[in-house]
């Protein structure tokens, strides 16, 4: 899987990406109703075991079919970012298992017209339910946090307010202040998530990393420590906002960069990382 630089000036460079990614890949027919992406499912899906993984990451590129980006066995997915608008009910960012090929699956929806994500491998085994979602305002308990890491899977607008108060709209995974369990929370109505979970066996989970309208891009470190989506927040409500991981070339060493871009100025996104 080749690496880019992120370059906002140069979209036809991620459509031929795109066009490359899905070279080999199976027709989705057949793919899970992206309908029921946000069902709680906990009796079918397995929480995965981890060694020290690899790692791929794709991007989707709004007008391509959803993305297969390979069998889920021993493999897990989560988001990194998005490009566009999430303001209305049906835009959104998802990754999804297909009900007949088990591949993980990634796309987006309405305004949504570029979704990232990475997936780590060899080594993950089955161990147990791993599947959550929430919906409006809520707080759900998704297990313990010992030696185990949740990232955002999905999400899903209306996320059309602010970053903090009253009129805070998006979602999170937050880790209690005991450090022992996950939450995954989302706020305002319609606001949809979904999360799954990995055990992480010696793999080390880094504190979570923050970037929000009106920073300077951070450095969250090499891939060899990819990092995913903890938060998403504010008011995506131009086709120009951007947040997330960035994989950028310093030297001859590719590291990521969190940031984004924010028509608002309400924009944020947490990440946390996988030191593999």
């Amino acid at each position: 899987m080749s690496c880019f630089k992120w370059n906002f000036q140069m979209i036809c460079k991620h459509l031929l990406l795109a066009t490359a990614l899905l070279q080999g890949c199976d027709d989705p027919e057949g793919a899970e109703d992206e309908g029921d992406m946000f069902s709680d499912d906990d009796g079918e899906d397995t929480e995965f075991r981890a060694s020290p993984p690899d790692t791929q990451f794709f991007e989707w590129v709004k007008g391509m079919p959803p993305l297969v980006l390979g069998s889920s066995a021993q493999r897990a997915c989560f988001l990194r970012g998005f490009n566009g608008s999430l303001k209305s009910t049906g835009d959104g960012a998802s990754l999804y298992l297909d009900g007949v090929t088990n591949n993980w699956m990634l796309t987006g929806k309405g305004s949504t017209w570029a979704v990232r994500a990475a997936c780590v491998s060899s080594g993950f085994v089955a161990a147990g339910p791993t599947h959550w979602s929430s919906q409006d305002t809520n707080i759900k308990d998704i297990g313990s946090a010992a030696a185990r890491a949740c990232f955002l899977h999905s999400v899903e607008g209306p996320v059309n307010g602010t970053i903090t108060g009253t009129a805070m709209r998006g979602a999170m995974i937050r880790l209690d202040p005991s450090g022992t369990k996950w939450y995954l929370e989302t706020y305002g109505t319609g606001v949809k998530a979904t999360a799954r979970c990995v055990s992480l066996g010696t793999v080390k989970l880094s504190s979570e990393k923050f970037w929000q309208s009106g920073q300077a891009p951070i450095s969250v470190g090499s891939t060899g420590a990819p990092c995913f989506a903890t938060r998403v927040f504010g008011n995506f409500s131009s086709p120009e906002d951007h947040v997330g991981p960035w994989l950028q070339n310093i030297g001859s060493t590719l590291i990521q960069t969190l940031g984004g871009f924010s028509v608002s100025g309400q924009d944020q996104i947490g990440v946390r990382c996988m030191n593999l």
